[in-house]
Order: C-alpha cells, then sequence, then structure tokens
C-alpha cells in the first residue's frame, strides 16, 4: 500500500473510530475504502448485509438474555459467548435473502483440496470465479489467533481466479486503550505484521454497532460496541 493511501485510510479510519463513519442501517454505522462501491459494489453490499444482521440478531439475543436468568452477570447480545459458526450462519441467511439468484455456499472446498474449505463462497452457477469468505473472532493478537488467520489467509494464496477476504469480528469498549479499542482494527494488522504473522491484509470494510458487554469499572460509563470488519 502506498504512503499516501495508507495515510488516507488511516485518515478515514479515525474518522469511523471517532463515531462518525456512514450510516447503513439504523444505529449502525460504517466505513469502507474509497472506491468499493465502485469497483466492487455487490462485496459492499454484502458486507453491508452481514453487518446489518448481525446487529438485528444482536438485539433479539439481549433482549432474550436481559429478561433471563441465564443474562445475570454475562454478557448480552453478540458479545455473549458464541462460536464463529453461529456469526456466519446468520451472514449465511441474510446474503441468501439479499441475493437469491446468486450461488451462495456454506463449507465450499479449495479446488480437489476437499480438507480446507472456505467459510462461505459467493458467486454464479457455471461460473469458477467467486468470492471466498473466512471468517474469524478477532479479539485477540495472541499467538493462536494469529497462527488462525494466517492459516485461513493461507488459503487465498493458491486461488487462481475470485477473490479472498477475511471476515473478524470483535468486540470492546470505548476509551479503553488496549486491543480491544475502537481503532483496534489497524491496530490489530500492525502488530500482526510487526510480528511477522501476515504479510498482506488491509481494512477495506468496517461497521459497528453497539451491544452490551459486562465491563471493568474503570470502562463504566462508556458505551461497548460490537464490530465486523473485511481485510484483502
Amino acid at each position: 500500500m502506498s504512503t499516501e493511501r495508507s495515510e488516507r485510510v488511516d485518515e478515514l479510519w479515525t474518522e469511523f473510530s471517532s463515531g462518525k463513519g456512514r450510516e447503513i442501517a439504523k444505529n449502525v454505522r460504517g466505513w469502507w475504502a474509497d472506491g468499493l462501491d465502485r469497483t466492487d459494489p455487490l462485496l459492499l453490499n454484502l458486507l453491508k448485509k452481514a453487518a446489518t444482521a448481525l446487529h438485528e440478531e444482536d438485539q433479539v439475543l439481549h433482549r432474550l438474555l436481559e429478561g433471563a436468568v441465564s443474562g445475570k452477570g454475562v454478557s448480552t447480545g453478540l458479545a455473549y459467548w458464541l462460536f464463529e459458526t453461529t456469526l456466519v450462519y446468520i451472514i449465511f441467511k441474510a446474503w441468501l435473502a439479499a441475493e437469491p439468484r446468486r450461488l451462495i455456499q456454506w463449507e465450499r472446498g479449495y479446488g480437489k483440496n476437499l480438507r480446507k474449505k472456505a467459510d462461505l463462497t459467493v458467486g454464479e452457477i457455471g461460473k469458477v470465479d467467486e468470492m471466498r469468505f473466512e471468517c474469524k473472532w478477532w479479539n485477540s493478537n495472541n499467538k493462536p489467533t494469529l497462527e488462525a488467520i494466517k492459516y485461513d489467509l493461507g488459503k487465498f494464496a493458491n486461488l487462481k481466479k475470485g477473490r479472498g477476504i477475511l471476515v473478524a469480528f470483535w468486540w470492546g469498549c470505548e476509551g479503553d486503550e488496549c486491543i480491544w479499542s475502537w481503532k483496534a482494527a489497524w491496530k490489530k494488522i500492525d502488530e500482526a505484521r510487526g510480528r511477522k504473522y501476515l504479510k498482506r491484509c488491509t481494512p477495506i470494510f468496517a461497521a459497528r454497532f453497539q451491544t452490551h458487554v459486562v465491563i471493568r469499572k474503570k470502562h463504566s460509563g462508556h458505551k461497548q460496541h460490537f464490530a465486523i470488519a473485511a481485510f484483502a
């Protein structure tokens, strides 16, 4: 990425992290790389649909847990301890509804290597060109997390056609200076590059919405958010 491009991305990311961004849906704010609406409107629309669907599910789960004894003393909404597969399933349904004429598949193999599978793929019947999505919780930059992300990004290395996109999820509090802070995506990439885990991973899209996290006393009064970000 050029210095000029890097500075522009950093500028937009700072704007997004300040709470501005662009409205995707009610209470969902978003940011995306310059030109994505022109160069890949389908991808942008899919990511917007994913963010909106996750927000809707966050609200549903929060209401259910808030009114149940099971919700006492735990994070509610999507900050509850959910597996990645649950989040992928929510996105899968949203994309099927939004793009019924496109071929959207779950756990599709990479060519003849059936041991390596993409979480989701989007394409058209009879065409090889497609988008392959790998999804990961990224609430930490510890070694196991970075190794898992590195493994998923490695699946894209041999793609002869199409595009590979990493979709990451995390949650955190405003005002937290650790990796859960709202500038987390850019910081995660910088830290990961510093550890020589990821050679190329540039944020192209992000969205956030307010969620409900059990927080430490020092963060009392801060808003909590859930994030979805895409890297390519």
